[in-house]
């Protein structure tokens, strides 16, 4: 089943989606946040905190991925 979850698209571990077909690629925080309101039924249990990360492949994005919100948690 490889890269699933729990639920289906939930993937078990955080990655970049730009370089997610080329392997795990790491990142780190930019240290910003902003609220994300779940639409409808949150399904995933994820909170309600965006991440923002820049991954070593050059990408910023943002997540509520669990695995990027332990990372924050943990550098707090």
């Amino acid at each position: 089943m490889g890269d699933r979850g729990k639920y289906a698209g939930q993937p078990i571990s955080f990655k970049c989606p730009k370089c997610r077909s080329r392997g795990w690629v790491s990142y780190e925080l930019t240290g910003k946040t902003r609220k994300r309101l779940s639409q409808g039924m949150n399904h995933h249990g994820w909170g309600d905190t965006s991440y923002q990360y820049r991954c070593g492949c050059g990408h910023v994005g943002w997540s509520r991925h669990p695995d990027v919100a332990r990372r924050a948690r943990s550098t707090d």
